[in-house]
């Protein structure tokens, strides 16, 4: 019902320039349950002022207290001349729509007559003022079919609910939100490119990879990806992402045992120790975590050592509050995309995520922060710490920083995981995988 009722809505009233309603009733009951239904959502009802208080008060007399959600009492109940001056003083107000709630009784029982002076009131105070405006009730059967077809043809909505009247108020507001703001860039130049594609012959369309023989993840039909990639390694990666903004774990490439041990004393907490040059580490126990005396790091040495000839040693992150994945990929018609999930060892697992495009804003962020399944992890659960959640989005905006910085010839780019520590102690990227076009754009 809720998405009928907003196709209806913007059909006759397109988008919303903002959530800001006026509501007016000739109960205090339906003010409470109006003013009840929007709690939790964006849609409010801003206090009025005290020029728009005076006009209304001019209408209604001084035994009506003026207040938005509005109860105007019945005291100028069926004259139509006092209710338009009232409802055209409250649609002047500073609201994005004006809503009035009218439950007419049954014609089978009830004279509608009064109902009647009321809804040609609203009609004429929608003509004087040019406001948006809904005629809705507090149940979907209290407004009569005859009646909602005859404002349709007017040019005005009537839906029956209040609660579902604010839902379609709030899309229509949401899609007007995001209809201010500019095109992300990712997407213009991936239609450019879609334009071009089109034209392109088919000896040009032979340079187009979906995907290569590398040792990084497959990223299978979604992706472009140039037979020329380039894997970086952690290292590497690391310091790319440190130079935009990226938090990490102190850390340094070793080449000998005596390289590794020098800089482990070095450091006041436990080290991690991985083979350097391995995309997906867990899979081939190419880590150790919590190594805190020279016995446990040179049998990490040893072993590490037979999988890669470099090795990177670093702090250890500890009490980690959650673990998010931060990955970007080229989607061959979106361009850059990224993906926020629950992270760590069960990423697989737990298949929880939200993807945007680039760019993303800081509050598109916090957005999919707070839709993932695992977000109460991140708010404190069961006495548990909060994450640091400030430190999480600017690390994220820092990680889009660089895939933007790089837009050309970026391929993928996995953070993984990206450990939030309590309020105030930050978040790290603890494992980072980048994969550039070697050539310098992906065509």
């Amino acid at each position: 019902m809720a998405l009928l009722e907003t196709l209806k809505f913007l059909h006759i009233h397109g988008t919303l320039a903002g959530y800001r309603i006026g509501s007016m009733s000739c109960s205090g009951g339906e003010a409470s349950l109006v003013a009840d239904s929007a709690q939790s959502r964006k849609i409010h009802f801003p206090e009025l002022s005290d020029d728009e208080k005076q006009r209304i008060q001019q209408a209604l007399g001084p035994m009506v207290t003026v207040n938005n959600p509005l109860d105007y009492h019945t005291y100028i109940w069926g004259d139509q001349q006092k209710m338009q001056q009232a409802y055209s003083a409250m649609m002047a107000a500073d609201h994005d729509l004006t809503i009035l709630i009218l439950d007419f009784p049954s014609e089978k029982r009830c004279a509608t007559d009064d109902w009647e002076v009321a809804l040609y009131a609203f009609e004429e105070a929608v003509k004087e003022t040019g406001a948006n405006a809904v005629l809705t009730a507090s149940l979907s059967d209290n407004i009569p079919e005859t009646v909602v077809a005859e404002l349709m043809q007017k040019g005005i909505v009537a839906i029956g609910g209040m609660n579902v009247t604010l839902i379609a108020a709030e899309v229509a507001a949401d899609i007007g939100e995001a209809w201010k703001r500019a095109v992300p860039v990712a997407v213009m130049q991936t239609q450019r490119i879609a334009n071009a594609s089109q034209q392109s012959t088919s000896g040009q369309a032979d340079r187009v990879v979906s995907k290569d023989s590398g040792n990084h993840a497959d990223m299978t039909n979604h992706a472009v990806r140039s037979a020329s990639s380039i894997t970086l390694d952690e290292a590497t990666a690391k310091s790319q992402l440190a130079a935009v903004g990226v938090s990490v774990p102190w850390g340094r490439r070793v080449e000998s045992f005596e390289e590794a041990l020098q800089y482990a004393s070095s450091c006041a907490s436990p080290v991690v120790l991985k083979a350097l040059g391995i995309a997906h580490k867990t899979e081939l126990n190419a880590v150790r975590l919590n190594v805190e005396n020279e016995s446990q790091l040179a049998e990490a040495y040893a072993d590490l050592s037979q999988l890669s000839e470099s090795l990177y040693l670093e702090a250890m992150i500890g009490q980690a509050v959650a673990e998010l994945i931060i990955g970007i990929t080229r989607d061959v018609q979106f361009g850059l995309v990224m993906t926020i999930g629950a992270g760590g060892t069960l990423v697989e697992v737990l298949k929880d995520s939200v993807t945007l495009l680039l760019p993303a804003t800081e509050e598109d962020i916090t957005a999919a922060l707070c839709n993932l399944k695992t977000a109460a992890l991140l708010k404190g659960y069961r006495g548990k710490p909060a994450a640091d959640i400030p430190a999480a989005i600017n690390t994220i905006l820092a990680i889009q920083r660089y895939a933007l910085n790089h837009s050309d010839d970026l391929l993928e780019l996995d953070v993984n995981p990206l450990i939030l520590c309590a309020t105030g102690q930050g978040a790290y990227a603890a494992d980072a995988l980048i994969v550039l076009n070697q050539g310098g754009r992906y065509v």
